[in-house]
């Protein structure tokens, strides 16, 4: 086995000006288990891959068989791109990863280790706080420093006569065009990012996505797809939702592809909106959030089922005293010294984090430190989202009772992080 990683970005949106593209966009969909993409979808995909300037990686083996698939097919795929994400009181730049996929036949050779290795150091050089993404596979990424920072819930609402919330909506719904909402989805967010801890900066064409104006792997025009707005008193556009409703067993199902709000009065606005659609019993949303105000607004919580939890956003901290430095603190003041354990050396050392008025002044120190986590666990707890007696307890944290309760105060958020962007 002879492998090579090549690095590219696209040149335009033309498929004929990036001839490589093609054959590495296969190998991904190979890699997750998709039908090979049609030539629309090749394009949109191109078309995202240059708005969002995506570097994307190769590992190519160019000892196959001249009966394999072409060696112009990577045996590795990854991607990489900038964005942004709300880390508590600031937004920041964040250093993201997707389309990482590895060929059955070239497993356990070393080829996801020398893609996200050589990326990870890279970003570091950068000068990137931290790295994110989302994982179809959750015993992957902990090798790498990432640890799950932001969980999310599947609900599923009653909708027949259960329904009703204590206190009266404001403001307005109604129903928009898919082109329309391809338009006005990415400012309603970006405010929506502004104010939540965990949301990350979505893709020039996340709304077009969702909203049903393009399914990749259909190559075409989801025309199930609904989608509404939530004005404000004033007019202005607040909030949305994009869903699709099927009929199961007799009844009608409405499944939430997207639902952003600026605040709580659009959130529970367009909630009211869905649950008032004639002939829907019954609301599936698979990335509601774990501590969810809807719950509490209605008059029978019991309409409000969680059927699962799961992981959804994993950091992984690339440089601590930028990190640390960036988000803001709710705990009295005080001086922690945290010691930082990373198999890669990118965040290894030893860090004073001097909290005053909500905000920290991090720098290196040759101080016995409070305690010590390794960059994985760092990267759980810092949004807040984990709890840090759970890992303590777990034994995943070096730190006495006392240290670990009080790293817990320091790290602890006044909301729970929230992640409703895939990637």
């Amino acid at each position: 086995m002879d492998l090579t990683q090549r690095t590219f970005r696209a040149v335009s949106d033309r498929v004929e000006d990036n001839p490589q593209f093609v054959a590495w966009w296969e190998s991904v969909m190979l890699g997750f288990l998709a039908p090979s993409p049609q030539e629309m979808t090749v394009e949109w995909v191109l078309r995202e891959s240059v708005g969002d300037n995506w570097l994307q990686r190769g590992c190519y083996d160019t000892s196959l068989p001249a009966e394999a698939l072409s060696a112009e097919h990577p045996v590795g795929t990854f991607v990489s791109f900038d964005k942004s994400i709300n880390v508590g009181g600031a937004v920041i730049p964040a250093h993201l990863i997707t389309d990482v996929t590895v060929r059955p036949s070239h497993r356990r050779r070393g080829v996801l280790r020398r893609m996200m290795v050589d990326d990870l150091a890279e970003a570091h050089e950068k000068g990137h706080a931290l790295a994110a993404l989302t994982v179809t596979e959750a015993t992957i990424y902990g090798r790498f420093g990432f640890g799950p920072a932001t969980f999310v819930q599947s609900v599923r609402l009653n909708t027949s006569t259960r329904f009703g919330l204590r206190t009266p909506s404001t403001g307005r719904v109604e129903l928009t065009s898919q082109d329309q909402m391809g338009r006005v989805g990415a400012e309603i967010f970006e405010r929506h990012q502004a104010i939540t801890p965990g949301a990350v900066g979505r893709g020039v064409l996340y709304a077009e996505h969702r909203s049903g104006i393009f399914d990749p792997r259909a190559s075409d025009r989801n025309r199930s797809v609904r989608n509404a707005l939530h004005f404000d008193d004033d007019g202005r556009p607040d909030g949305l939702v994009c869903y699709d409703v099927r009929e199961e067993g007799g009844h009608y199902v409405l499944t939430v592809r997207d639902l952003v709000a600026v605040g709580t009065p659009a959130y529970l606005g367009l909630w009211e909106f869905l649950a008032g659609i004639d002939r829907v019993e019954q609301i599936d949303w698979p990335l509601a959030p774990i501590e969810d105000p809807l719950r509490w607004a209605l008059v029978d919580q019991r309409a409000y089922e969680v059927t699962g939890i799961k992981d959804h956003l994993w950091l992984r901290i690339l440089d601590p005293v930028a990190a640390l430095s960036a988000r803001r603190y709710s705990c009295p003041d005080q001086v922690f010294t945290l010691a930082v354990t990373d198999d890669l050396g990118l965040a290894n050392g030893t860090y004073r984090i001097d909290v005053a008025d909500g905000r920290a002044e991090v720098t290196r120190s040759a101080d016995e430190p409070d305690a010590t986590v390794g960059v994985e666990e760092l990267g759980s707890i810092y949004l807040g989202g984990v709890p840090v007696r759970q890992l303590h307890v777990a034994r995943r944290i070096g730190a006495s009772d006392e240290a670990a309760d009080r790293l817990g105060h320091l790290l602890g958020g006044v909301r729970r992080p929230y992640c409703n962007t895939d990637f």
